[in-house]
C-alpha cells in the first residue's frame, strides 16, 4: 500500500528554487521547465521509497540537478542551432565540449572551493550555486544581510577564478 503524498507538497514548495537551478544550468525558460517537470516524474516514481518530507526535500534538489546535467549530455551528444544561426541552410558548426573535460573541471574546482576558500565563502557557493537559493533565504540562513552575502560570494567567484587561471597558465 502506498504511503502518503508527500511529494506534491515538498514539490510545490521547492518548485521556484528548484526551477532556479535548472535554470541556471540549463540557460533557459522552457528547458528548466521540462527539467523541473522530469524531475517530479521521478519522484513520484519514487514516493513509496522517500519516507520523510526532510528526505524528499533533499532529493528533489539532487534529482533536479541530476535531470539538468542529463539534459546538458544530451545537447552535447545532439547539438542543434536555430534556423536563423545558419547561413543559407547550412548546417551550423558546433564543437560541444568532451564530457570528460567537463567533469574533470568540475573535479578541479569542487577542489579548489574546498581547499582555497573561507568556511563562509564555501557555505555561500554551496547554497547559491549548487541549492539555487536565493540570496535572501541564504542571508537569513547564515545570519547575514544580503548585500554581504553578495559581496562574499563575489570575493570567491573572484578567488576561484584567479586559482584557476593561474594553474592553467602555468601549464
Amino acid at each position: 500500500m502506498s504511503q502518503p503524498d508527500h511529494i506534491t507538497p515538498v514539490f510545490k514548495q521547492l518548485r521556484g528554487q528548484l526551477f532556479s537551478v535548472a535554470k541556471r544550468m540549463l540557460g533557459n525558460d522552457d528547458d528548466a521547465a521540462d527539467a523541473v517537470q522530469d524531475t517530479f516524474v521521478r519522484l513520484w516514481l519514487k514516493r513509496d521509497s522517500l519516507c520523510t518530507t526532510q528526505q524528499a526535500q533533499g532529493t528533489a534538489v539532487t534529482a533536479v540537478r541530476h535531470t539538468a546535467i542529463d539534459y546538458l549530455r544530451r545537447r552535447a551528444a545532439h547539438p542543434t542551432a536555430a534556423l536563423s544561426e545558419q547561413p543559407h541552410g547550412e548546417p551550423a558548426a558546433s564543437e560541444p565540449v568532451a564530457e570528460q573535460d567537463r567533469e574533470a573541471v568540475y573535479r578541479e574546482v569542487n577542489a579548489l572551493v574546498e581547499t582555497a576558500l573561507t568556511e563562509q565563502q564555501r557555505t555561500i557557493i554551496r547554497l547559491r550555486d549548487m541549492q539555487g537559493l536565493e540570496f535572501d533565504e541564504i542571508a537569513r540562513q547564515l545570519g547575514m544581510q544580503p548585500p554581504a552575502v553578495r559581496v562574499q560570494l563575489s570575493r570567491a567567484r573572484k578567488r576561484l577564478r584567479e586559482l584557476y587561471q593561474q594553474k592553467h597558465s602555468q601549464s
